[in-house]
């Protein structure tokens, strides 16, 4: 195929985490590469991309729209179901209040009702910040303390893999994020980065970390998706002007 990218297009820079053999880690990295982690014979390394879209590649035919028949709405009530259904410990989820919040002493996510946000896209990515919150408990991916305790860095931290991790998850399940989400993402993502600026791998441990935690929550989402009443397809979608997604939960009382 003859194909190149036409003249004046812009790329997008992508990272990507590569395990490596630590022997080999600074070839690997390259020049705008850098080697995050070793462990043993292993090194982790980031190596970056420059990526285009098809439709910037003068000689390519238009790719067909993706297929998918995931319901978004679906997808995060797998994601929480699943955390609800593990083996070894159930997170609880309870709704109200005004301040959505994940307590490590109790394993447990409180977060208003949807209806008290801006949109369901809003409401969605601050239940899956939540959720991420909650992979850390020590019986998950042992990131957080159960006293809830952390020092500024510590706590920056865990909220750069919470916020990183949603967002990973948001865009796993095909949910697109409403305006507000991304200006809410990227001041949040500012605010929390500010004080890591003294460790500039610190963005790239947080994001490996979030992937990890994103992985989790896929995992159980796809354990439990064959459990999910089957009749919830065939059930009408909420009217738009409601914003109120359906959700079959575990709430504790």
């Amino acid at each position: 195929m003859d194909l190149s990218v036409r003249k004046g297009e812009k790329g997008v820079r992508l990272v990507k985490w590569v395990e490596v053999d630590r022997r080999q880690a600074e070839s690997k990295a390259g020049a705008d590469g850098e080697v995050l982690a070793v462990d043993g014979q292993k090194a982790l390394v980031a190596k970056v991309f420059t990526v285009f879209n098809a439709a910037q590649i003068d000689g390519m035919a238009p790719l067909p729209d993706r297929q998918t028949d995931i319901q978004p709405a679906e997808a995060v009530e797998a994601v929480i179901w699943g955390l609800q259904e593990e083996s070894g410990g159930r997170l609880k989820l309870n709704f109200g209040g005004n301040q959505p919040a994940y307590y490590p002493r109790t394993d447990e996510i409180r977060i208003p009702p949807a209806s008290d946000f801006l949109s369901v896209e809003d409401f969605h990515a601050t239940l899956l910040h939540e959720a991420i919150h909650s992979t850390g408990h020590p019986k998950r991916l042992a990131r957080l303390h159960l006293d809830g305790g952390m020092p500024g860095a510590e706590r920056a931290r865990e909220e750069l893999i919470a916020e990183l991790g949603a967002a990973l998850t948001l865009a796993s399940i095909g949910l697109p994020p409403s305006p507000t989400c991304m200006q809410s993402h990227a001041a949040y993502l500012s605010s929390w980065l500010d004080l890591l600026k003294r460790d500039k791998r610190e963005i790239f441990r947080a994001a490996a970390l979030a992937q990890k935690a994103c992985d989790y929550l896929t995992e159980r989402a796809m354990a439990v998706a064959p459990k999910l009443p089957q009749s919830k397809a065939a059930r009408p979608e909420p009217e738009p002007e409601k914003k109120v997604p359906t959700y079959i939960v575990k709430v504790a009382i």
